[in-house]
């Protein structure tokens, strides 16, 4: 076997100066990049010919690889690095099963001095297996190419054939194969093919006319997307640009390369000069951004062959010869022909011209020379970030450059309106001219070429100018909008001359987008030839006449790809993408296309995408990351609005009280004498609390409530479950207040004693059950012959549940909380009072939170946790965590330190239970609940909060956070969430119920970056999602009072409170506003503020604001504003989420 691997040397770095910086390096297409950085020339002896046309021959134009995969069931490609290429050099055919009496090694070559000759000799059948190279199927995606020369002999003999097929069927009369089929008699070669379930072979309908008799002939033979395709050509001269035969591969063939001279002495043979299936391959892993595999994604390469661009250069040359200089030449030529994949020259010309801070332009310079209207471009919070004076500016300078995800706002100004004398006020005064209605075109591009557009009016008032009250409003129209990362251009319908170019993603997003967009076009316009690109054509071009390969593969469940190029490739790029969820699962290795079609079908899911990533050809161990994305990049305008609408509606409607457990034991585990305790424990609840029974009711499949002796075990079960479900979203009754310093528990001799009173008002006694719930995750009820209920204070008028007697042992676990539970009019009383063993002597291990990478996966997921700790001077480490499916199923976990992973099955609730330890062994336990979708969401940056035993409370982070810390005292309730340096989200969202202990609360929270955890400059959106919240209940951001800010339904200039309808009689509450400039904000919630605190909201509400400071508020808070002479406020329309 001959090792052709060349010289590697790099000359990418002698390149680098003639490749554009900045903003212009982004658009640079791909595929040019690959060339340009390819190695330096290197001895190809016996490479393949690109070039002109074959002499005249029957072609059939054809595309280009699409979306076929070559399955990594391949065992040699898995398994190592092996150069699937042979040109006899070493003078034998090792790896090679011969008939040694009709296959010998010859030295008659074109290109070397060697060849494999097969022959048709002594009456046997003459064939030749290449059982060292790759098994193959036939309905994946590889390349086999060569040189041979058939020689016919006396031209009565049979057929000559190679490709795939299993020498014993070829023997039999039910052939297995897919081959290049050469009949002399006939003086045709076609192609043939018949699967394991067919009775006869079908040949192709397109021939050749012509079989290369005795003359060396160079061949591709590719089978790609369920087709394959052959051409030939006499070895020496140019290759055709078009496939001559196109023809459908068989179903289900597996083999590996074979030939067949014939059966008969008439002195046909065979001979192959080389044989390449695959020089190299790149090996790796396809990794998440949290190190998790990604299994069944498509990972697809391009590789250029800079030995057949070599060759074509060669041929271009008077004397066949090509400097070190001349190559330097064509690279830059290359680089020359990418402007016409570059962004369109107006958005090159537009940023260069008026460009003046990294994501602004100078309105005034776009201004300059024009009349009548002209539009601006910002994002949504440069309304209101300018000066309060009237006569300044009200309205940040336009953009160039929009973030990401950002909403967009589009105005019209109208410059024969200006009133420089007496200008009209804040937002008039912001740019040249009078802002005006009208409609405007919005055009999308991509890589040079305009992939959609439409038409656009103002939305009348999608800003308000409140005046005092004697003064009436003024709507201000413009048009908002979110736009998936590319570049656009806008203009006033019908004036093109007046055009305003922007780009949404930063540097790196639109480069990638660019990339991808480009890879993918081929696949996008494979069968619409008269739609096809300039730029699309001559990607395929470049891939007909084999400059470029394009090789797909599917990775395993471990994530693991092997990618297989032909030995002319000595530097590639690859990349990899999935649809989460199981919505592309019947496809193996969907193409981009694949995921495109979806997305139109209404796939609202998330994607892994990667950025392409080049490596040097061949390549083991590599790894290539992929990052989640709501989107793929050009989304058309419409789609991507409706997506983010159906996103939108999606997180602001999800609960959280069905994820949350009363209990650290699944009902699954309980006995059937637990599960009846339970039951009575909580049917007194559902008959007492107002309105409890009707929803529980709703839930069962009961019309009434049954007896727990009359309820199966499964039913049972069931029905505890929905109870306990309804308890949850019920109205809580305040806790009677305690003293720190003198706990109503004490322990002595063995024993608990508490004093738990007074028992608030309204509460049926009858309900009230006390119970234990251990650190290592067990519960029981405490027997009624250990507690009672007896009178105190004045007159007996008040009552206390007294527990006398109840035996703790030194070897229960080490803390417990005493719950208390009972119900009234009022709602629920829920209350828990913790106490540690006497036989205990540490300290629980302080748990903060558990970083996930998902908090929203898709149904068949890895979901991957990290425990963060606050004080780990107690902390043993983590144990286990156990997993169980939405059927109840435990499911496989991986556990590494403090880390841990495992697959969500199916769509529904995962059920986690996390054990740490303490410096001593002793166990304690967090359970927590996820909620897998079919389809997985990137979710904005999320808290959760859940309780565990010993008075603690942990958080649950998601995306884009990587630790919070929640505190919780009583009344107030403080958050920090804390995004990794550098990558402060927009918009942070809190799920605190869990950890609200009264009935008015003081929510502060803080948003903060990095290890250290440093304060942030920016404003951040900040949205509370409360399951219920009750009647007459008031939100305030910040302090309460006649001049404080307040919340309420249909929004107020600070923000608003949200009714959702769910649907079935439930609802659910979401409380939006803003940080302050430094990432914090203080909410107060109170669910039960008498006469003063309703009234004092109520006029809060009404009050006029003159004084108004400007206010930040955070892009895609609400669907329109308001300005209040000198500032903006806000009011809801239909909210926009990220």
């Amino acid at each position: 076997m001959h090792d052709k691997t060349a010289d590697t040397e790099s000359r990418w770095t002698r390149l680098t100066a003639a490749i554009p910086t900045g903003a212009q390096a982004l658009t640079i297409v791909f595929v040019v990049l690959l060339v340009a950085s390819m190695p330096a020339p290197f001895a190809f002896a016996a490479g393949m010919n690109s070039g002109t046309a074959a002499a005249a021959t029957s072609t059939t134009t054809t595309t280009s690889l699409s979306s076929a995969s070559l399955s990594t069931t391949t065992t040699a490609t898995l398994d190592d690095n092996t150069s699937y290429y042979d040109d006899f050099e070493d003078g034998t055919a090792d790896g090679w099963n011969d008939n040694e009496s009709t296959a010998i090694i010859s030295s008659e070559s074109f290109y070397g001095n060697n060849s494999h000759l097969v022959y048709d000799g002594n009456g046997s059948a003459a064939n030749v297996t290449w059982a060292g190279g790759p098994t193959f199927s036939s309905q994946e995606n590889f390349e086999l190419t060569g040189t041979y020369r058939a020689d016919h002999g006396d031209g009565s003999g049979g057929a000559i054939r190679f490709g795939l097929g299993e020498k014993d069927t070829v023997e039999s009369g039910g052939p297995i194969w897919a081959v290049v089929y050469i009949q002399p008699n006939e003086n045709e070669i076609w192609l043939e093919s018949s699967g394991p379930d067919t009775t006869t072979s079908e040949k192709s309908s397109e021939r050749i006319n012509a079989t290369f008799d005795d003359i060396w002939a160079d061949f591709r033979l590719q089978f790609d997307s369920g087709q394959m395709k052959y051409k030939v050509w006499e070895a020496g001269t140019g290759e055709p640009t078009d496939w001559m035969i196109t023809h459908d591969a068989p179903e289900d063939v597996k083999s590996q390369f074979f030939a067949h001279a014939g059966q008969s002495e008439h002195g046909q043979e065979i001979q192959f000069d080389q044989v390449d299936a695959g020089g190299h391959a790149i090996t790796g892993q396809f990794v998440d951004s949290d190190g998790n595999p990604v299994p069944n994604a498509t990972v697809e390469g391009y590789g250029v062959d800079y030995a057949n661009v070599e060759q074509r250069l060669k041929e271009q040359a008077d004397d066949n010869n090509v400097t070190a200089e001349e190559l330097e030449e064509e690279a830059q030529k290359l680089l020359d022909e990418a402007e016409g994949v570059e962004p369109p020259d107006g958005w090159t010309n537009f940023y260069e011209t008026y460009k003046e801070s990294p994501e602004a332009i100078s309105s005034e310079e776009f201004s300059e020379g024009l009349d009548g209207t002209y539009p601006l471009v910002h994002e949504y919070d440069d309304w209101g970030q300018g000066s309060t004076d009237i006569l300044s500016e009200e309205v940040d300078a336009p953009h160039h450059t929009v973030d990401s995800g950002e909403m967009v706002v589009i105005s019209l100004w109208d410059l024969e309106e200006e009133n420089p004398i007496l200008p009209e006020g804040p937002v008039s005064n912001s740019h040249p001219g009078e802002i005006t209605d009208g409609p405007v075109v919005i055009e999308e591009y991509s890589a040079g070429d305009q992939v959609d557009s439409k038409i656009v009016g103002m939305q009348d008032d999608a800003f308000v100018i409140e005046r005092p009250s004697v003064m009436p409003n003024t709507d201000v129209p413009a048009y908002k909008t979110y736009l998936s990362t590319g570049i656009y251009r806008v203009y006033p319908e019908g004036s093109p001359e007046k055009s305003y170019w922007v780009q949404v993603g930063d540097a790196e997003e639109q480069w990638n987008a660019l990339e991808t967009e480009l890879e993918n076009r081929a696949d996008d316009l494979e069968d619409e030839s008269d739609k096809r690109t300039q730029r699309a054509q001559d990607l395929l071009d470049n891939m007909e006449v084999g400059e470029m390969e394009r090789r797909t593969t599917t990775t395993d469940e471990n994530g693991t790809f092997s990618i297989r190029f032909q030995t002319g490739v000595q530097r590639a790029a690859v990349q990899g993408y999935r649809a989460d969820g199981t919505v592309l699962t019947d496809i193996t290795g969907p193409s981009f296309d694949d995921l495109r079609d979806e997305s139109e079908s209404g796939y609202n899911g998330t994607y892994v995408l990667s950025a392409p990533k080049r490596f040097d050809v061949p390549a083991e161990g590599v790894t290539i990351e992929g990052y989640r994305a709501d989107e793929l990049p050009q989304h058309p305008i419409e789609d991507f609005n409706d997506f983010l609408e159906w996103k939108q509606n999606q997180v602001l409607n999800e609960t959280v009280n069905d994820l949350q457990s009363e209990y650290d034991q699944r009902l699954e585990e309980l006995n059937r004498t637990q599960l009846e305790a339970r039951y009575t424990t909580h049917r007194p609840l559902i008959e007492t609390v107002p309105g409890a029974e009707e929803r529980y009711l709703s839930r069962s499949q009961f019309d009434s409530i049954q007896s727990a002796e009359d309820l199966s075990d499964d039913d049972l079960e069931t029905e505890v479950g929905h109870m306990e479900t309804v308890l949850r979203s019920t109205d809580q009754i305040a806790p009677p207040e305690t003293d720190d310093s003198d706990s109503p528990i004490s322990i002595e001799d063995g024993e608990l004693n508490a004093e738990y009173g007074p028992i608030p008002s309204g509460i049926d006694t009858d309900t009230l059950q006390p119970e234990l719930h251990w650190s290592n995750g067990e519960s029981e009820e405490i027997p009624e012959e250990y507690w009672s209920i007896e009178s105190t204070g004045a007159l007996g008028r008040s009552s206390q549940l007294v527990i006398e007697g109840y035996p703790i042992d030194d070897t229960d676990p080490a803390a417990f909380d005493l719950r208390v539970l009972g119900g009234g009019a009022g709602g629920v009383l829920d209350d828990r009072l913790s106490a540690l063993n006497p036989s205990f002597s540490g300290t629980i291990p302080d748990v903060q939170a558990f970083d996930l990478n998902t908090m929203a996966p898709g149904d068949s997921e890895t979901v991957s946790m990290t425990v963060r700790l606050g004080d780990d001077d107690n902390y043993g480490g983590l144990e286990s965590v156990e997993v169980f499916g939405p059927e109840g199923q435990q499911l496989t976990t991986d556990v590494t330190g403090d880390k841990a992973s495992f697959e969500t099955n199916g769509a529904g609730k995962h059920f986690v239970r996390a054990t740490v330890t303490d410096s001593t062994g002793g166990q304690f336990v967090h359970t927590f609940q996820l909620r897998a979708l079919e389809q997985g969401r990137d979710d904005p940056a999320t808290v959760r909060a859940e309780t565990a035993i010993g008075d603690r409370v942990f958080a649950l982070v998601g995306e884009k956070l990587e630790d919070a810390e929640i505190r919780a005292n009583g009344g107030s309730l403080e958050v920090d969430a804390i995004a990794p340096g550098g990558e402060i989200p927009s918009s942070i969202h809190i799920k605190p119920r869990a950890a609200m202990e009264q009935s008015a609360t003081d929510i502060n929270i803080r948003v903060l970056e990095g290890h250290d955890e440093a304060t942030v400059d920016t404003t951040v959106e900040t949205v509370i999602h409360l399951d219920s919240l009750a009647d007459g209940a008031v939100v305030w951001r910040g302090d309460p009072g006649l001049l404080g800010q307040p919340l309420a339904d249909g929004g107020t200039r600070y923000g608003e409170v949200m009714e959702r309808d769910l649907g079935d009689g439930e609802t659910k509450y979401v409380i939006r506003t803003y940080s302050d400039s430094d990432g914090s904000v203080s909410l107060t919630i109170n669910e039960d503020p008498g006469l003063w605190a309703g009234t004092e909201h109520t006029i809060a509400k009404s009050l006029p604001r003159p004084s108004l400071p400007v206010l930040s508020i955070v892009s895609s808070l609400f669907g329109s504003l308001s300005v209040v002479g000198v500032g903006l406020i806000a009011r809801r329309r239909q909210p926009k989420l990220r």
